[in-house]
């Protein structure tokens, strides 16, 4: 029988969507908790089109319920993805976040050819390199292994118990026991070292566009009192992408959200100015040179940034501390990486310490 297709598409565009089918089966929970995506064969994928999929010079017949079922399935796996890398990096451990790191790459990689989760796949994009560095902080300090118990010794039986009529079910392995607190600590601090940040930066080229937004984010910068050095925070932000956005709502390249655009005189409707380069990079250097007139140095300015003035404020007062050294175990995972982050990435692109950034002026 002649079967009904809607288009056609190359067959890489097909073969995405045929993984994106396969991929869909996976739910977040079993993801993160015990699927070792590396052991996992993607083999099977090109047979499954050849024999799923007719193929006319080279060109990839797609039925439309299949492609809009597909893309369906994977755009709702790709959302509970996004939530689920927004939660890790608000945690305070690495593991959930190493645990998900392969997954977000394949979800940020194939996100793209979805419309509706384009805009996500830039914010996740730039985000990357912290699920990266949690699972390298992870593999690098093991947990202890648990005690092996002593085996069960059981009388054998007189006859073999008879054969199931059906195949048992699987049991679901358990969730593995959190490390004890002492390496779970060990691990974050290994994740956010500026050491590590140096070397894991080093050969990061510049993202692209860079070199064409660069002027234009420097002028406003100067304009505000702001050294224009910190502009790169909108590669760690948004990867240089202006429509970059997160699951929390923040736009542009400095991934800014809606209350404090609004507060800073940015408007997010029915333009939204976060988009705009150089209002954008004014609003955040304006935003800057007021966290640092509050907080006293560029590593408290950069965690309110990314973390909240009110959180870094409370931690300084709770703790009586006065530098981001006295608060950053009680930061997130994402705000402990992100500002040895952003200091390195000064030191990369700019040549010069950052440690030795001047106040505004």
């Amino acid at each position: 029988m002649q079967r009904a297709f809607s288009h056609t598409m190359r067959r890489p565009a097909a073969k995405r969507l045929a993984m994106a089918a396969w991929m869909a089966a996976l739910s977040v929970e079993p993801a993160v908790a015990w699927i070792d995506f590396g052991a996992l064969d993607l083999s099977g994928v090109a047979d499954w089109i050849d024999e799923n999929m007719g193929v006319v010079q080279d060109q990839l017949i797609l039925p439309s319920a299949v492609e809009a079922e597909i893309v369906a399935a994977f755009q709702s796996q790709i959302d509970a993805w996004l939530v689920a890398a927004d939660e890790a990096l608000h945690d305070m451990h690495p593991e959930d976040m190493a645990e998900l790191e392969p997954y977000l790459r394949v979800a940020a990689a194939h996100a793209r050819d979805i419309p509706a989760l384009a805009d996500y796949a830039n914010w996740l994009t730039a985000r990357l390199d912290y699920f990266a560095a949690a699972r390298q902080a992870v593999a690098a300090i093991p947990a202890p292994r648990p005690p092996v118990p002593e085996p069960v010794r059981r009388p054998a039986p007189s006859q073999p118990p008879p054969a199931p009529r059906t195949p048992a079910a699987r049991p679901t392995p358990p969730r593995p026991a959190p490390p004890p607190p002492e390496v779970r600590q060990r691990r974050a601090t290994h994740a956010s070292s500026r050491e590590e940040w140096r070397k894991r930066v080093s050969t990061k080229p510049k993202p692209a566009g860079a070199e064409t937004l660069m002027p234009e984010l420097k002028q406003a910068f100067r304009s505000a009192g702001v050294p224009p050095e910190l502009v790169w925070i909108a590669e760690i932000e948004s990867s240089m992408n202006p429509d970059a956005r997160s699951p929390r709502g923040a736009v542009g390249l400095f991934q800014i959200t809606a209350p404090t655009a609004r507060s800073l005189g940015l408007a997010t409707a029915p333009e939204d100015e976060r988009r705009h380069p150089a209002k954008s990079a004014d609003a955040a250097a304006r935003y800057l040179r007021y966290l640092h007139g509050r907080f006293g140095s560029w590593p408290l300015a950069l965690a309110a940034y990314n973390a909240g003035e009110g959180r870094v404020s409370g931690l300084l007062r709770q703790r009586k501390a006065s530098d981001f050294d006295g608060i950053a175990s009680a930061l997130p995972m994402e705000t402990r990486m992100y500002v040895p982050r952003v200091l390195e990435t000064v030191r990369l692109r700019e040549g010069v310490d950052p440690d030795r950034l001047p106040p505004p002026g």
